[in-house]
């Protein structure tokens, strides 16, 4: 069982009869928890207007619910971009944590480009591994 926690079932349970002539007997347990977790994801700012080249701090908040595990596990799984990134573009980031706060660097957009846009994305995994994944983006004009 992934949680010591009653609400969560695993693929199989270990049954004796006996103490003292110990049979097991290995038996199917039906999953009832097959929905993966509610996920969704905000970050502010969701546009980055400062001094070209600097770094702006940036804040995600989840929400995050599931039918039978009230704390599932949140995890950033990646942040993208839309054209390529440098060196220092993402800073003081913690990849497969529940990290909210981080930077990203404002670049000049050049005239008749759409601009770059960061792509956040976490998953949250209940304790009966169901996972989902949400984004939000960060755009860069």
């Amino acid at each position: 069982m992934p949680k010591a926690d009653s609400s969560y079932l695993g693929s199989h349970a270990v049954l004796c009869f006996s103490d003292v002539y110990p049979t097991r007997v290995t038996v199917p347990i039906e999953r009832l928890d097959i929905s993966p977790p509610v996920l969704t994801v905000t970050v502010s700012p969701a546009r980055l207007r400062a001094t070209v080249g600097t770094l702006v701090n940036v804040t995600a908040t989840i929400a995050v619910s599931d039918d039978y595990d009230p704390t599932p596990e949140i995890k950033l799984e990646s942040i993208t971009a839309n054209e390529p990134l440098a060196a220092g573009d993402i800073v003081g980031v913690g990849f497969g944590t529940d990290d909210c706060q981080f930077q990203l660097r404002d670049v000049a957009v050049p005239k008749g480009s759409t601009g770059r846009l960061y792509t956040i994305t976490y998953s949250a995994t209940d304790g009966s591994g169901n996972k989902t994944t949400a984004s939000a983006a960060v755009s860069v004009k």
